[in-house]
């Protein structure tokens, strides 16, 4: 133990006499750190952790490869998710979603100008796949 201690000191003697390079280790250190940090924190989200949905190992997320395109993703249009329903024998339940956009607001006079919102549409079933009950009120925007 007293020739760690001897060590410590023998270490912390020369960094005091060398502060450029005592900086430069401490900065490294300190990214080092942070860098190890920020990559465990994201793994440990996107891909160890699961997702806060019941039975989440069990559910599965399908592409569509558009013809043009093979090597594409495109999400599922309401046709491709009705096919899919009908004709699959291999999933307990099918949701899909899909893109849309819309304009609110209206250019009468004395009216805001229309503001482009982007939102998604989602099935029933996905609501129930993933435990989620919708409410049947109005949505309104203020």
């Amino acid at each position: 133990m007293s020739v760690l201690l001897q060590d410590v000191r023998c270490v912390v003697r020369l960094l005091l006499k060398q502060p450029g390079l005592t900086a430069i280790i401490v900065l490294s250190l300190a990214l080092g750190i942070g860098a190890n940090t920020m990559i465990f924190t994201l793994v440990n989200g996107f891909l160890i952790r699961p997702l806060p949905y019941p039975n989440s190992d069990r559910m599965v997320f399908l592409w569509f490869a558009p013809p043009n395109n093979p090597r594409g993703n495109a999400g599922a249009t309401p046709k491709n998710c009705q096919a899919l329903r009908e004709r699959t024998t291999m999933f307990e339940d099918v949701g899909c979603f899909w893109q849309y956009a819309a304009n609110i607001g209206g250019d009468g006079p004395g009216e805001a100008a229309p503001e482009r919102l982007n939102g998604q549409w989602m099935t029933v079933d996905l609501a129930k796949v993933m435990a989620v009950k919708p409410n049947n009120r109005p949505v309104v925007y203020t």
